[in-house]
């Protein structure tokens, strides 16, 4: 049954940036301090979050991961924890991929006991799955939120430990000039040029890392099986190369992992045919150098 489109329309695909508000949640740019768009991006929210129906709510997560996303977001920020139940059943179903982040940041902004027993039973399920380790860093870091609110320790059930989930350690150099905002940067993949999304004074030094890529794959196109099986990271011309092992979900969501740091993308056009074998495979993805973006994590 399709969702009805006032809703999508409204809430998902509000525009209070350059780009639908679904993405700027599920990228988390809009805590970023120095995000030119965050006043106008935080105000549309608060106000949604306060006026939006619970049926409104329910519509959205009834979809795939963009709605559920919002929904979740919106639910957070609202504080609307008769939804907590709701959110905890998806969270453990774990249905569809990246709708997690917003699962997670509802709960971490509940902010009880029974959020953090939530988060405790997803991790409990998940982390010995190591096929299934999606985001789990952002789940620890939750559960780490709520420990310091409430004074607990929930680490120190007996096998859990937790990870480094900070990203991809580089070193970013300037270029010129340097108003661009295009950086030198060096990974223990390779060398390129690209965005750089942090404070001009955080130039020259390193980073733990995330990367964003504002352009689809489309398979045969820009995203092809690489001979290949080793992570890597190359110039191209005005094109960025990324090697990594592609993940293919149901909601035409795609994850390309390059050596334990993942890239989220969206898949346009027909998927790869499953004799392709394309799901977990190695590929090279190149996209345009311009469409690249590299954000300092806060550890």
């Amino acid at each position: 049954m399709p969702i009805d489109r006032r809703v999508i329309d409204r809430y998902m695909l509000a525009m209070d940036s350059d780009y639908p508000r679904y993405l700027e949640l599920g990228n988390w740019r809009c805590l970023r301090p120095q995000w030119p768009h965050r006043e106008r991006f935080a105000r549309s929210l608060i106000e949604d979050a306060a006026s939006i129906a619970d049926a409104d709510l329910e519509t959205l997560l009834e979809g795939g991961w963009r709605p559920r996303v919002t929904a979740a977001w919106l639910i957070g920020v609202g504080l609307r924890t008769t939804f907590r139940e709701r959110i905890g059943t998806l969270l453990l179903d774990s249905e569809v991929c990246y709708a997690g982040s917003g699962y997670w940041f509802a709960l971490a902004r509940f902010g009880t006991a029974e959020d953090a027993g939530i988060l405790t039973a997803y991790l409990d399920r998940y982390l010995p799955q190591t096929g299934l380790d999606y985001d789990q860093g952002a789940a620890l870091g939750a559960l780490l939120h709520l420990d310091t609110r409430l004074g607990t320790d929930p680490r120190g059930s007996p096998g859990r430990s937790v990870g480094d989930d900070g990203g991809m350690l580089v070193r970013v150099e300037a270029v010129r000039p340097a108003s661009s905002g295009v950086v030198r940067v060096h990974s223990p993949l390779g060398t390129v040029e690209v965005l750089w999304q942090g404070a001009a004074e955080a130039v020259g030094r390193e980073h733990h890392v995330e990367w964003t890529v504002d352009e689809d794959i489309v398979w045969t196109v820009n995203a092809r099986p690489s001979a290949s099986a080793a992570p890597a990271l190359r110039e191209d011309g005005d094109r960025i190369v990324f090697r990594g092992q592609l993940s293919l979900f149901e909601d035409g969501g795609v994850a390309l992992d390059l050596g334990g740091t993942s890239i989220l993308f969206d898949l346009t056009g027909p998927p790869p045919p499953p004799e392709s074998g394309a799901d977990g495979a190695w590929v090279e993805v190149r996209v345009a150098r311009d469409r690249v973006s590299l954000w300092p994590c806060v550890l």
